[in-house]
């Protein structure tokens, strides 16, 4: 192998170790990793000179001589996390150490309008940009979560169902261009899983699907530790699930999103215009009650797949759902377990991070994406492929 491509590939080991605890020494750097002490010290030292370590003295329990350990330095990176949802934007912002530091959002006057989402997207990063250079925490980076098809290697929305002007944009560019920092694109789903990987209860799992629940349907997959990604560019599309509707076949999000199911509401007399209203409604009103079930079962069929397909057997539920409430969460959970191929423990929650987990999970991609960057002097494809565990 190639001197330069071992050493890539030794930093990104040592970087994935580091960045997944809170302190930690060289020697059990060298335990995990399986690298010799030389190579670990001479990686840390330049970590060390870079400023992206920090190294302290711990004192010992016991009797014995104080050790060295080291930590992130919080300082060295801050990063935006851009989510761009169906009727507005996010954007969170972190420091180098994945810690939250503040959020803002927007909504759209109208999503129909290419110009406008634009507009809203720019107001709202250069509103975050203003307030970095305010706390004196520059933006060395920017994580995107767009709903729809992307191509992560050449920065490009290629399709995106609910923005009908987003059909191969340069995002990336647009973006990096225009704010002079390195940016870098992947689908919403997948950003939401990495949001509660590290922000949410999956912080405690190495599997899970994370299913986001809004005007579409999708889900972001983490097995074993790893976002897994497919060959085509994307996984996890439960809203793109084939049902029938009469004589024609649809996709599940088109009859059981969000945006349909208030629809639906009205359709039967109820006044609601967002799903808070009707998870206070149906405890009242049994029709509402119904449709929220039926909702609730039609989903958890494509989830029912998505497990037996992929055996996990830890799924959160997130985006707006949770606002549906328990009558939702409780029927969903039935049509999974019920049906199981055979039975064994299944752990199906709400997730708590609401729709601020795409742009979380946007920042911690966004942060590691350009960590590798800069950790190895190089932005080549056997860096980009690579994700933290």
């Amino acid at each position: 192998m190639d001197p330069s491509a071992l050493r890539k590939r030794n930093v990104i080991r040592v970087l994935n170790v580091i960045m997944n605890r809170d302190r930690i020494s060289r020697t059990e750097i060298a335990t995990e990793t399986g690298l010799t002490k030389t190579t670990i010290s001479d990686i840390v030292k330049w970590f060390l000179n870079l400023g992206f370590l920090d190294e302290q003295k711990s004192k010992p329990k016991g009797v014995g001589r104080p050790s060295l350990t080291l930590q992130v330095n919080s300082k060295f990176a801050h990063v935006a996390g851009l989510s761009i949802m169906r009727d507005g934007v996010d954007v969170s912002v972190i420091d180098a150490t994945r810690a939250f530091l503040w959020e803002t959002s927007r909504s759209f006057e109208n999503r129909f309008n290419f110009d406008d989402v634009i507009e809203v997207i720019y107001r709202t990063l250069d509103e975050t940009f203003d307030m970095a250079k305010k706390e004196n925490m520059p933006i060395k980076a920017i994580g995107i979560g767009v709903p729809g098809l992307v191509d992560p290697k050449n920065g490009l929305v290629k399709l995106s169902p609910k923005f009908p002007g987003f059909k191969n944009i340069p995002l990336v560019k647009m973006i990096s261009q225009r704010y002079r920092v390195d940016a870098w694109v992947e689908n919403d789903s997948d950003m939401a899983a990495m949001g509660e990987r590290w922000f949410g209860k999956g912080k405690e799992c190495d599997s899970f699907i994370y299913v986001y629940v809004v005007e579409g349907i999708g889900a972001g997959i983490v097995l074993n530790g790893e976002l897994l990604h497919g060959e085509t560019g994307y996984t996890g599309e439960i809203g793109h699930l084939l049902i029938k509707r009469e004589e024609n076949t649809v996709y599940l999000e088109e009859e059981f999103g969000m945006d349909v199911l208030i629809r639906r509401a009205r359709n039967i007399g109820a006044d609601v215009t967002d799903l808070k209203q009707i998870g206070h409604l149906w405890r009242k009103d049994n029709s509402i009650r119904k449709l929220v079930e039926d909702f609730a079962e039609k989903i958890g069929l494509g989830i029912h797949s998505a497990v037996n397909i992929l055996g996990i057997a830890t799924v959160f539920v997130g985006g707006k759902a949770p606002e549906l409430g328990d009558v939702f969460l409780t029927r969903l959970k039935d049509v999974v377990v019920n049906n199981l191929f055979y039975k064994h423990d299944m752990r199906i929650e709400f997730s708590e991070l609401g729709t601020s987990a795409v742009s979380l999970g946007a920042a911690v991609y966004g942060l590691e994406m350009y960590l590798q960057k800069v950790l190895t002097r190089s932005g080549g494809d056997e860096v980009k492929n690579t994700r933290w565990g």
